[in-house]
């Protein structure tokens, strides 16, 4: 699991308006992310309080139940999504402003005047939830690094070019080689055979193309390397995956 990981599922997608001093417990055994549109709520995650604003989100990790209290609003509304993406995420708490954008796409969630199919306030959910999750794994890394690991999700069907890169980035070579493994861990390459990996997946799960189509739109010099590449990666051969995959 890496931190820019775009793949993932959102579960037990909640929307719940609290009246006035209200509380709430929430159980689960996944990891969530809360997002609030109010003035002012309370969380409490076992012994450890949180405090969010207005716009703000949360994410919350290992834990077995929450309590939302002592918000400020006559009605404070708030989203509630259970996360597998964040399973192996180590922290605890972390929460961050949602940006105008983000505000207005909770606000049509809420809207009483759209009356919105479940289906199309699910595939928002999962917008939403897609550009705060980006948002987050991306808020600490510099301008120069944000616009490689842009640039390297914009072609993750075509193959690296270090030289393009460096241009791009109006560095040398090495120096971005070097920056790039110090604020993500990972060098370039590892870094675009992880988001490659995980194009692969979404298209294996698919079913609509066969495994030498998905080596080929991925750029894979044969089917052999992909397929060793996959199983580094995955411990399962793209064949195997498949069936595994259609088998749940």
């Amino acid at each position: 699991m890496t931190q820019t990981e775009s793949n993932f599922e959102v579960l037990n997608m909640r929307k719940i308006e609290l009246k006035k001093n209200g509380k709430c417990l929430i159980d689960s055994k996944d990891c969530i992310l809360v997002f609030f549109d109010g003035n002012q709520l309370g969380i409490k995650k076992l012994e450890k309080n949180t405090r969010l604003e207005q716009n703000e989100c949360a994410f919350f990790n290992n834990f077995t139940q929450i309590i939302l209290e002592n918000h400020s609003d006559k009605e404070s509304r708030i989203i509630i999504c259970s996360l597998g993406v964040l399973k192996n995420e180590c922290e605890n708490t972390s929460k961050f402003k949602l940006n105008e954008e983000l505000v207005i796409l909770v606000n049509l969630l809420f809207s009483k005047d759209l009356c919105l199919e479940e289906d199309t306030q699910k595939s928002m959910l999962s917008i939403i939830t897609s550009k705060v999750l980006k948002s987050k794994y991306t808020s600490s890394y510099s301008d120069v690094i944000r616009k490689t690991i842009e640039y390297l999700e914009n072609n993750v069907c075509a193959n690296v070019n270090l030289d393009k890169l460096s241009e791009l980035c109006f560095l040398s070579k090495s120096r971005l080689c070097i920056l790039f493994k110090q604020e993500t861990g990972k060098s370039i390459i590892t870094y675009f055979t992880t988001l490659k990996i995980s194009k692969a997946k979404e298209l294996i799960n698919d079913n609509e193309k066969n495994i030498s189509e998905i080596s080929e739109i991925l750029g894979f010099k044969n089917l052999q390397y992909f397929s060793n590449v996959f199983r580094k990666n995955t411990g399962l051969c793209p064949t195997k995956y498949r069936k595994k995959l259609f088998k749940m």
